[in-house]
């Protein structure tokens, strides 16, 4: 069995730079996080998995923190709204 991996414990005013320092360089980040406010801060794109399903599939502008709580509930259906 694999040793765990180290813990990396950052906030978005930090994370936000070297996400964008990736992206520039057409590298992905992933971010898994509670934090509704702070994944619309970072994010161009939100996926949603609810269950082990991904449920949505987002773009953070426009998007609200009512609506990734709907689509993580199930209280709202956005598989006829996703993005490719």
């Amino acid at each position: 069995m694999s040793p765990p991996l180290p813990s990396v414990w950052c906030r978005p005013r930090t994370f936000s730079r070297p996400s964008s320092v990736c992206a520039d360089k057409g590298i992905a980040v992933v971010l898994i996080s509670h934090s509704m406010p702070e994944v619309l801060e970072v994010a161009d794109r939100i996926q949603v998995m609810r269950l082990g399903t991904r449920v949505a599939t987002l773009p953070s502008e426009g998007t609200t923190v009512e609506q990734l709580v709907g689509a993580m509930t199930g209280a709202l259906d956005f598989s006829k709204e996703e993005l490719a």
